[in-house]
C-alpha cells in the first residue's frame, strides 16, 4: 500500500503543479542575436534562470550528453553547485545541492557558473488559460551553455550551442549523412570538422566536408553516439541513436492449418532467406532449431532440422492427448546466419459441423432500388437438407467507390470512403427454414455514393444445437456501369502532352459505345478544353492535352446509363514549371510525386514546392539503402527530381528534403510503392477431377513460373484439410514476397525545439526517496519468488482450468436455443440406421464405398519439387 501511495503521491503532485508549466528553449542559437527562452504558464509566477557555460566536450560526452540527467544525478548537480561556489557568486541557484560549500570545494567541476536571474516577465499573449512569457538571456558569446529554468520546485535543464553554423544528421539504415551549413542563409560550410565518437569519447570517424557540407559515414555498429563538428571557433554535438540493422536473415514459417485437437499432428514448414541490398538470397547449407510451448508456455518439443538447396526446412509435431488448452507457439531461430520466426496454432477440444450453409444471390451487382433476391440452402455434408434449421439473415451496407484503375493507383478516395459511415445494419430477420431452403429479397435504397451490401446467414440446427455461418457481398451502384479516368503522369511540365484514359466498365465487363463527355477545369474552376468521346471495345476512349500554363487543374470524365443515372469520375493534375510561377499550398516545403506506385523501369518524378527561395537544400533518394545525395541550390519555387526506378529499390522508395531558411529548419519526406515483382512467383493448378469419391484418385498438376513467365525449378508444399475446419478459425498468410523484403531504419536529427514539461524528481525523490527504496525491495523479492515459477504456473493453471470447462451437451445447447428438448434417436431407428426420428433415414447401397479415415487433414506434402519445365504431378488417394 505504501507504494501505491507513493504512485499516488507523484501522480498528484505532478498534475497539479508541473502540467501548467511548459519550457521552450531552441537548442542551438546565433551569436548576433538574443538568446531567448519561452515560457508558457497557467498563473503569473516569478521563474529563476541559471546559466553556466562547459569548458569540457569530453566530459559532456561521456558524462552528461543529455541535459535531463540533471534532473537526478547528484553527482551531476554536485559539480553545477561546485561552479558557483568556485566563482564565489553572490547569487547562487536554489535548490541544487545538499552539500556544504567545503565539500563542494573538493570538487573540480567542468563548467563555468556565470548568473542566476530571476524574471517575472509580462505576457506577450494568452491562449485561453495559457500565458506565454519571453525570456531575454542575452547575446552570448559561441560556446555550449547549460540552463535551468526554474519555478518553485519544478525545474527544466537543457543545453544551448550557440554558434553561426549548424548541422543536420540523417540516418538511414548503417549510413550516417552530416551536412554543415551556415545558419543565416544555409549555405554548405567547407573544410569543417567532424568526427563521430562513442559515449566512452573514443573517436570511431573522422572527416572534413567538402564544398557541399556533406559528409557520409559508414557506421555499422549500432548504439549510442555522438556527432562533433569544429569549424573557427564553433563547436556543434549532436547525440543520435543508430539502431540495430535488421537481421542478415528472414525466416517464414506457415502450418497446414490454424487450429488441432488433442492427439493430432501439426505439420509445419518453413523458408529461410537471406537479405542483402539485391533482395533475397539462398541462405546455404545451415541448420535451424525448433522448440514448441504450450499454452502455459511449458516447452513441449524441440529438434534441429537441415535446410534443403531450395532454403526451406518441415517437420511434425504430435499432440498429447491431454495438452494444455489454448494458443501454442512454434519458434524456428538459427545461428549463421542469425534469424529467428516465430508463429502461433490453437489447440482446442472442437467439433466440426455436419452440415453446410450456401448463400446466393441472382446476381452480382445492382442498381440502387432494385431488390436483391437471396437464396439460403443448408444440407447436411452426407446428403439430405436440414430440415428443423432456424435463419438469422443480417444485411449490413458499407460505403465503396468503383475505379476502373484501381490496380493502377494506390489509396483511391480513402478520405472520402473514411468520412462515410464505415458500416450500417440494414435488415435483421430470423426465418424457419422448411426443408432447408428460404428465398428473401431485399430492397436497396437511393443514395449519393456507391455501396456493398454484405449479407449474413447463420444456421442453427435445432437438433444438435449447432450454428454455421455464410456471408456474400453484392455491390448496389448509382448506374448500371462506372467509369474512370486516368492520365500517364500526375504531374507535367508547362508545354508537355497528357494522354487521357477514360474507361467505361460494368464492374468487371468493357461497356462499348458509351457517349463521354470529357472537360478541363483549372484552379478557378474555369473550364479550358472540352472534348466527345465514345468508348470503344475494351470499354476505353482515349484523347491528348497540352497544357500551356502552370498550376492545378481537374480532368473529369461523365456519362450517363440507359435509365439516365449518371456517372462521373475526376482526375487532378499538376502542371509546374521549372521557372517557378506556382502558387504555393501555404506549407513551407512540400513532396508531390506524380504517381503513387511504380514498375522497375519507371522514372519517379517527385516536385518539391516551397515558398522560401533562395535556399540549399540536402535531397536524398533511399530505399532498402541510401540510393542517392545531392545538395543542391534553388531559387525557384518548384524543383523537380527524377528518379530511375530499379528492383532493387523495392518495396518504397523515400525522397528526404531539408533546409534552412532564415535560421530556421524545414524538412519534408514523401515514399512512393515499388512493386517487387522479381521476387514473385506464379503459381497455377490443376485438380481432376474436382470432386472426389472415397477410395478414389484425384491428380494434382502444378506449374511454376517467374514473373517473366519463365518456367522456374521450384519447391512448394500440398496441404488438403478439411473445409468444415475453417468455419470455427480463418487461416492467413503473410504475402512471402513482401515478408522477405528488407527493413531499413532511417530517422532524422535537427535543431528542432518543443515544449517541455518541468520535473519535479529531486524534491519528490527527496520527500519519498527512503520509502520507494523500501518498497522497491519489497517489490523485487516478492517478483524473484513469483518468477521462480510457481506463481507463473498457478496463474495459468487457473486460466487454463477456466478455458478448458467442457462446453454443454449439444441437447442442452439445442433446449436453450429453441425452448425445448429434443427427441433422442430410440434403438429402432438407430437398428435401421436412422439418425433420429425428424430425420429421414437414408439407405446406403451396397456399391457406395464408405470413408473410413476422417482425419481433418487428409494429406500433405512438405515437398513438391518442379522440373526444368517448371511443372509438377502429384497423385493423392
Amino acid at each position: 500500500m505504501r507504494f501505491w501511495a507513493v504512485i499516488v503521491a507523484v501522480f498528484v503532485v505532478s498534475a497539479v503543479f508541473a502540467r501548467g508549466f511548459q519550457v521552450r528553449i531552441e537548442p542551438r542559437q546565433q551569436p548576433d542575436r538574443d538568446t531567448t527562452i519561452l515560457v508558457r504558464d497557467v498563473i503569473d509566477g516569478e521563474y529563476e534562470v541559471s546559466l553556466w557555460r562547459v569548458d569540457s566536450l569530453d566530459w559532456l560526452i561521456q558524462k552528461a550528453r543529455n541535459a535531463r540527467l540533471f534532473e537526478y544525478k547528484e553527482e551531476l548537480l554536485d559539480e553545477a553547485a561546485a561552479a558557483a561556489v568556485v566563482a564565489n557568486a553572490k547569487k547562487r541557484p536554489s535548490a541544487l545541492s545538499e552539500k556544504s560549500d567545503e565539500q563542494l570545494k573538493k570538487i573540480k567541476p567542468h563548467l563555468t557558473y556565470l548568473w542566476t536571474k530571476l524574471f517575472r516577465e509580462k505576457p506577450l499573449r494568452t491562449d485561453g488559460v495559457w500565458k506565454e512569457r519571453l525570456l531575454r538571456i542575452g547575446r552570448l558569446k559561441p560556446g555550449i551553455y547549460l540552463v535551468r529554468v526554474r519555478r518553485a520546485a519544478f525545474e527544466v535543464w537543457a543545453y544551448v550551442t550557440v554558434a553561426s553554423r549548424d548541422l543536420v544528421v540523417r540516418l538511414v539504415g548503417d549510413d550516417l549523412l552530416v551536412w554543415v551549413v551556415r545558419r543565416s542563409d544555409g549555405a554548405p560550410v567547407a573544410n569543417a570538422k567532424v568526427m563521430l565518437v562513442d559515449t566512452d569519447g573514443r573517436v570511431l570517424k573522422r572527416g572534413t566536408t567538402p564544398a557541399n557540407g556533406l559528409l557520409v559515414f559508414k557506421s555499422e555498429k549500432p548504439g549510442r553516439k555522438i556527432i562533433v563538428v569544429r569549424h573557427k571557433g564553433d563547436v556543434l554535438f549532436a547525440p543520435v541513436w543508430q539502431s540495430a540493422i535488421s537481421m542478415p536473415a528472414k525466416i517464414y514459417i506457415y502450418t497446414d492449418r490454424p487450429l488441432y485437437r488433442p492427439g493430432e499432428r501439426v505439420y509445419f514448414k518453413g523458408v529461410v532467406r537471406v537479405l542483402t541490398p539485391d533482395g533475397p538470397r539462398y541462405p546455404g547449407q545451415m541448420r535451424v532449431r525448433w522448440l514448441v510451448r504450450d499454452a502455459k508456455y511449458r516447452r513441449v518439443a524441440q529438434g534441429e532440422l537441415k535446410v534443403t538447396r531450395f532454403g526451406t526446412f518441415s517437420g511434425k509435431i504430435d499432440l498429447p492427448e491431454k495438452p494444455a488448452l489454448g494458443v501454442w507457439r512454434l519458434y524456428v531461430s538459427s545461428d549463421f546466419p542469425s534469424a529467428s520466426s516465430a508463429i502461433a496454432f490453437e489447440v482446442r477440444a472442437y467439433r466440426k459441423p455436419d452440415f453446410k450453409v450456401t448463400l446466393k444471390t441472382d446476381k452480382a451487382g445492382y442498381v440502387q432500388g432494385e431488390k436483391v433476391k437471396v437464396t439460403v440452402e443448408a444440407h447436411y455434408l452426407f446428403g439430405p437438407p436440414v430440415s428443423d434449421a432456424v435463419l438469422i439473415l443480417r444485411v449490413h451496407k458499407r460505403p465503396w467507390f468503383f475505379d476502373p484503375f484501381a490496380r493502377q493507383r494506390l489509396g483511391f478516395r480513402l478520405r472520402r470512403l473514411e468520412a462515410m459511415p464505415q458500416d450500417v445494419l440494414l435488415l435483421e430477420k430470423r426465418i424457419r427454414l422448411s426443408n432447408g431452403y428460404a428465398e428473401v429479397a431485399i430492397p436497396t435504397t437511393r443514395g449519393p455514393y456507391d455501396a456493398f451490401y454484405v449479407i449474413e446467414a447463420q444456421v442453427t440446427d435445432r437438433t444438435s444445437g449447432m450454428a454455421v455461418f455464410a456471408s456474400q457481398m453484392v455491390r448496389v451502384t448509382r448506374a448500371a456501369f462506372g467509369i474512370g479516368v486516368k492520365t500517364d503522369r500526375n504531374i507535367y511540365l508547362v508545354g508537355e502532352e497528357s494522354r487521357v484514359t477514360v474507361r467505361v466498365s460494368a464492374f468487371g465487363t468493357p461497356v462499348s459505345g458509351i457517349p463521354i463527355r470529357l472537360a478541363v477545369y483549372d484552379t478557378r474552376n474555369v473550364r479550358i478544353a472540352r472534348k466527345l468521346l465514345r468508348s470503344d471495345n475494351l470499354g476505353e476512349a482515349l484523347c491528348t492535352i497540352r497544357f500551356t500554363q502552370p498550376g492545378y487543374y481537374r480532368v473529369v470524365a461523365r456519362a450517363t446509363d440507359a435509365f439516365d443515372n449518371p456517372v462521373s469520375a475526376t482526375q487532378s493534375v499538376l502542371v509546374v514549371s521549372k521557372e517557378g510561377g506556382l502558387p504555393t499550398s501555404g506549407k513551407w516545403l512540400e513532396i508531390i510525386p506524380d504517381k503513387e506506385s511504380y514498375k522497375p523501369g519507371e522514372t519517379a518524378r517527385f516536385v518539391i514546392l516551397s515558398s522560401a527561395v533562395p535556399v540549399w537544400r540536402l535531397v536524398t533518394v533511399e530505399s532498402s539503402r541510401l540510393d542517392d545525395v545531392r545538395v543542391e541550390q534553388v531559387s525557384s519555387t518548384v524543383q523537380i527530381v527524377e528518379v530511375r526506378v530499379t528492383e532493387t529499390m523495392a518495396p518504397a522508395i523515400f525522397l528526404w528534403v531539408a533546409s534552412f531558411h532564415n535560421g530556421h529548419f524545414g524538412s519534408a519526406t514523401r515514399m512512393v510503392t515499388v512493386e517487387p515483382v522479381s521476387f514473385r512467383l506464379r503459381i497455377r493448378g490443376m485438380l481432376t477431377p474436382k470432386e472426389g469419391r472415397p477410395g478414389k484418385r484425384v491428380k494434382l498438376e502444378v506449374e511454376l513460373s517467374d514473373w517473366r513467365g519463365r518456367p522456374v525449378v521450384g519447391e512448394f508444399s500440398v496441404a488438403m484439410v478439411d473445409e468444415a475446419l475453417f468455419t470455427l478459425r480463418e487461416q492467413s498468410y503473410d504475402d512471402p514476397a513482401k515478408f522477405f523484403l528488407p527493413i531499413v531504419h532511417r530517422s532524422e536529427v535537427a535543431t528542432r525545439a518543443v515544449w517541455r514539461y518541468p520535473s519535479s524528481r529531486r524534491l519528490l525523490w527527496r520527500r519519498f526517496g527512503s520509502v520507494w527504496r523500501k518498497e522497491r525491495e519489497e517489490m523485487e523479492k516478492v517478483l524473484e519468488n513469483f518468477l521462480r515459477g510457481r506463481g507463473i504456473a498457478t496463474q495459468r493453471a487457473g486460466l487454463a482450468k477456466s478455458a478448458a470447462v467442457p462446453p454443454r451437451s449439444f441437447p442442452a445447447r439445442m433446449h436453450r436455443i429453441s425452448g425445448r428438448r429434443p427427441s433422442l434417436a430410440t434403438a429402432e431407428t438407430v437398428a435401421k440406421g436412422g439418425v433420429s426420428d425428424r430425420m429421414r433415414v437414408w439407405e446406403i447401397p451396397k456399391s457406395v464405398y464408405l470413408r473410413r479415415s476422417f482425419a481433418t487433414t487428409a494429406f500433405w506434402c512438405a515437398s513438391v519439387i518442379t522440373n526444368k519445365d517448371g511443372k509438377a504431378t502429384l497423385t493423392i488417394n
